[in-house]
C-alpha cells in the first residue's frame, strides 16, 4: 500500500515525494482516493484522486471497457456496466435427436454434442446446466449458456434479443415481454428440448420432461419449447406436450 513518509509500503503501491495533496498518499478531502504516484490513467485512483469508475471514460483494471457517456446498449458499444464491447452471437437449432432417444447417462453432454463447435445446448438440466434458481432472473446460473449484455441473432441475420445485466432472453423488468424475432422463422412447430419452465426456471425431473430427458417412450408427453415462438412457449409450449417418442433439437447458442 501507499504510506505519507515519501517511501512506497510493503504493496509497493508508489512513493510519494510530491508534497501537494493529491497524490501525498494520503486521502484528504475533496479527494476519494490517493495511491501516490500510481495514481494515474487505467488505475483505481485517477491523477485527480478521483475513484476509477465506470462511465468516466477511463477503463480501469477492473474494467472491459469504458467509452464514457458513449457506453450504451447498442451493438459494437461498450456495455453499461463496462464489462465488454456488446458483441453479436447465434442461437441456432441442433441437428434432430432421433425419435425414442435417450440422452442418458450424461444428459447436458448429450444435448451439446448435437450441437456445432463452439457452440452449447440452452438446457436445464438438474444441478449440472441451470439458467436460474427464481422466476424471470438469474439466481444461482450453474454452467449457463447465455451471456450478459450480448445481442442474440438467429440464422436469418434476425435479431432475437439483447440481453442486459439479465442473461435471459426476452426477460425484462423481471417478466417475460417477448423475443424481438423467432429463432426459427418458419410457420411449422419444431419442438426444443429445453428442460425449462416459461419462466426460466428448471423442470422437476418427472413425466412431464420426458423423466429427465432419459425416457424416449412414445407413451410419454413432455413439455418442450416450440422455435417459431416469439412468446414464452419458445421455452414451453403449454398448451400441448409433446410425445417423448418424437423427433426433436436443442437450441444452440454460440459461446
Amino acid at each position: 500500500m501507499c504510506t505519507p513518509d515519501g517511501t512506497g509500503g510493503s504493496g509497493g503501491m508508489g512513493s510519494c515525494s510530491d508534497a501537494a495533496p493529491c497524490g501525498d498518499c494520503m486521502v484528504e478531502p475533496p479527494e476519494e482516493c490517493d495511491n501516490g504516484s500510481n495514481n494515474g490513467p487505467g488505475q483505481p485512483c485517477k491523477a485527480d484522486c478521483t475513484l476509477n469508475v465506470c462511465g468516466d471514460g477511463d477503463q480501469g483494471p477492473d474494467e472491459g471497457c469504458d467509452n464514457g457517456p458513449n457506453n450504451d446498449l447498442l451493438l459494437g458499444s461498450c456495455a453499461p456496466d463496462c464489462s465488454w464491447i456488446i458483441e453479436k452471437k447465434y442461437i441456432i437449432v441442433s441437428r434432430t435427436v432421433e425419435p425414442d432417444a435417450s440422452l442418458a447417462p450424461d444428459v447436458v453432454g448429450a444435448a451439446d454434442s448435437h450441437c456445432p463447435s463452439g457452440y452449447k445446448a440452452m438446457i436445464a438440466y438438474s444441478t449440472v446446466r441451470r439458467a436460474t434458481a427464481a422466476a424471470n432472473s438469474v439466481t444461482n446460473p450453474i454452467d449457463w449458456v447465455l451471456r450478459p449484455y450480448t445481442y442474440y441473432f438467429n440464422e436469418e441475420e434476425n435479431p432475437v434479443w439483447l440481453t442486459q445485466s439479465v442473461a435471459l432472453l426476452g426477460v425484462e423488468n423481471g417478466r417475460f415481454t417477448g423475443l424481438e424475432n423467432p429463432i426459427l422463422p418458419f410457420a411449422y412447430p419444431v419442438f426444443e428440448i429445453t428442460g425449462m419452465n416459461a419462466d426460466w426456471t428448471t423442470l422437476s425431473g418427472g413425466e412431464e420432461n420426458c423423466y429427465g430427458w432419459t425416457n424416449g417412450n412414445v407413451g410419454i408427453d413432455g413439455f418442450h419449447g416450440w422455435a417459431g415462438a416469439t412468446d414464452s412457449e419458445f421455452l414451453m409450449y403449454v398448451y400441448q406436450p409433446v410425445s417423448c417418442g418424437y423427433e426433436s433439437h436443442f437450441y444452440c447458442v454460440e459461446q
